[in-house]
């Protein structure tokens, strides 16, 4: 169950509307949403969920006092609250548990808020910023909707290194093909960095127009027409057919809007990144806000993640 405590300021209506949009975006119905006049009533605020909550979301104008109040309340509440699945530490005969929160980084690698990862409890004190509210969501909390208890809260925060992905695909004997678009072949820069990837990369395409997406990836100009270079649907199919075309085990592809102008109708900052076959495709649709430069970085980021993410359940 969630609960959201947000720290009312000037724009508390606005993030309001902001908030339940997210909510609602993802089926979410929030056990409370509290908005509470001070920061100093956090801790009031918390003792009324706490023990009701498995994932409690604190908006905050000034995370880091914030942040302070959560760690001593916890600090006072864990030790009175038996229910908690605590380490042991055998040498002093007491139960311990680290406290210390950890950073959550914005596209902008601006530090916007903080998590308490417990054993039965995910705490969020996050930045009151619109931009990094939408990140949160669109990157966390659907992780947790999707992974419900394994959710990995670091999944964002600690990006999978292209190392990491050599060795899974090199330990599964699998091999992959890559095809880019708005990422520019900085996937398959970065993986072909690594010794021994000539082992498991087919090729790397980047397939920046839709004449290339046509001629090269033979992707249709209807589907192209119908649904923009820039869609789920043109991922899908990119993804699908270098995998087939190359022969490989898996396909990555990527396409989206990078800056700084918009394109069909669609936002600046719109990625959709897909990794598999035709037997199985993951797909998912990214928005980000950096500049051109940084979203090209995070995307190619994103790509990696998702291609980990995939790897891990491949059978």
């Amino acid at each position: 169950m969630l609960e959201v405590i947000e720290i009312k300021n000037k724009y508390h209506c606005l993030l309001y509307e902001t908030v339940m949009t997210n909510l609602n975006r993802f089926n979410i119905k929030p056990l409370n949403y509290t908005i509470v006049n001070d920061s100093r009533y956090i801790e009031r605020a918390m003792k009324n969920s706490f023990n009701n909550s498995d994932f409690i979301m604190i908006i905050s104008e000034s995370t880091q006092i914030s942040k302070e109040i959560v760690t001593n309340f916890l600090i006072t509440e864990l030790v009175r609250y038996d229910d908690f699945l605590l380490p042991y530490d055998s040498k002093f005969k007491k139960k311990f548990i680290d406290l210390e929160p950890k950073n959550i980084y914005n596209l902008k690698n601006d530090i916007c808020g903080y998590f308490f990862n417990l054993p039965k409890k995910l705490i969020y004190v996050i930045s009151n910023d619109l931009q990094d509210i939408n990140f949160i969501f669109e990157n966390y909390v659907s992780q947790i909707i999707k992974n419900g208890n394994d959710f990995n809260p670091e999944i964002i925060e600690e990006h999978i290194s292209p190392k990491e992905i050599v060795e899974l695909l090199l330990q599964k004997n699998l091999s992959l093909s890559i095809t880019e678009s708005c990422t520019g072949g900085l996937i398959f820069h970065e993986l072909t960095n690594i010794p021994g990837s000539s082992k498991v990369l087919k090729a790397g395409i980047v397939a920046y127009s839709n004449e290339a997406k046509n001629k090269i990836l033979n992707i249709s100009k209807n589907l192209l027409e119908e649904f923009g270079a820039v869609s789920s649907e043109v991922a899908e199919a990119m993804c699908k057919n270098v995998s087939v075309l190359l022969d490989a085990d898996i396909g990555l592809s990527t396409t989206g809007i990078l800056g700084p102008d918009s394109i069909e109708g669609k936002p600046v900052g719109l990625v959709y990144i897909a990794v598999g076959n035709p037997q199985k495709i993951l797909l998912r649709e990214y928005r980000l806000n950096g500049n051109r430069l940084q979203n090209k970085l995070q995307a190619s980021k994103f790509a990696l993640s998702l291609l980990h993410e995939y790897l891990l359940t491949y059978e």
